[in-house]
């Protein structure tokens, strides 16, 4: 009667246990990494090769592709291109299968592969697998392993990553004259604010990748004066860029308008006239009576 282990984390108590690795990050939002399996040998003379990534924030596996070659117990050459559901999750196993094989992979060959004690990070470098193991499966979601078929054990190998190197980025700035004024503050493409003291050089603390597009504005005048950005826009293109001009000068102040003396209009003149003219008949009068 073939002898069946009911769950692939029971395979954990064997120490031939197949096992690859998952990815564990330190850090949030970590970029997802490549690993690839390096100078993986079964003990049947059967090798593996390989790649997959993995996202350290969401668990996922992705561009999973992993081929063994035929060994003496197994003289199957596999693909290997999706993570095994039914394989019991813990900390240090990730299982693979074939998707062309689903949904009843009973019988089909499966393959696990861990690391114990290792945990591995998007920092990327060498980890040495501690068990690897490619067998047949008992069941249809593989979650059970037939250990009467013929299986095979790792012999040797580990995973790598090549060295992450980030992007290189480039800083935006230039320089500043003219300012006399106080409060003046400048932005790059609407953010990473800057205040700004005096004349002279100043570069944004936020750096742009190449390609990336820049604009400098003014957020803020200074007090008393106006400036205006000059080269202030343009594309990274492998370099600083260091020649965005801001030029301030003085505001204008312009006095206000003298006030105008009202001028009569024709009634208002009329009406002088007359005034006048009844005055210098009353003076005439006055000159006769006496």
């Amino acid at each position: 009667m073939k002898g069946n282990f009911a769950v692939i984390g029971m395979l954990l108590k064997i120490p031939t246990l197949l096992i690859f690795c998952t990815l564990y990050s330190i850090s949030a939002n970590a970029t997802p990494v490549v690993w690839n399996l390096s100078g993986v040998t079964f003990d049947d003379g059967g090798t593996a090769s390989g790649s997959f990534t993995y996202d350290v924030d969401t668990g996922a596996y992705s561009a999973i592709s992993i081929n063994t070659t035929a060994g003496s117990v197994i003289n199957t050459a596999m693909n290997y291109d999706v993570t095994n559901a039914g394989c019991l999750t813990l900390d240090e196993i990730i299982c693979f299968l074939n998707v062309a094989d689903g949904p009843d992979y009973t019988d089909d060959l499966g393959v696990t592969f861990a690391w114990v004690g290792t945990p591995l990070t998007n920092a990327g470098g060498t980890v040495a697998l501690t068990g690897a193991r490619e067998y047949h499966c008992a069941n249809a979601s593989c979650s059970i392993v037939d250990l009467d078929a013929p299986l095979r054990l790792l012999a040797t190998g580990s995973i790598t990553t090549e060295s992450i190197v980030p992007p290189e980025t480039f800083s935006v700035g230039g320089t500043v004259s003219g300012l006399t004024g106080t409060g003046l503050a400048l932005q790059n493409n609407g953010a990473d604010t800057l205040a700004i003291a005096a004349d002279g050089s100043f570069t944004f603390l936020t750096e742009l990748a190449d390609s990336s597009a820049y604009l400098v504005t003014v957020s803020a005048q200074p007090s008393g004066q106006s400036c205006s950005v000059t080269d202030g826009s343009g594309t990274i293109a492998t370099a600083d860029v260091t020649n965005v001009s801001v030029a301030c000068e003085d505001d204008v102040v312009v006095p206000p308008p003298a006030p105008m003396v009202p001028v009569p209009a024709m009634s208002e003149w009329a009406l002088i006239l007359l005034t006048m003219l009844l005055c210098l008949m009353v003076f005439a009068n006055r000159k006769r009576l006496l």
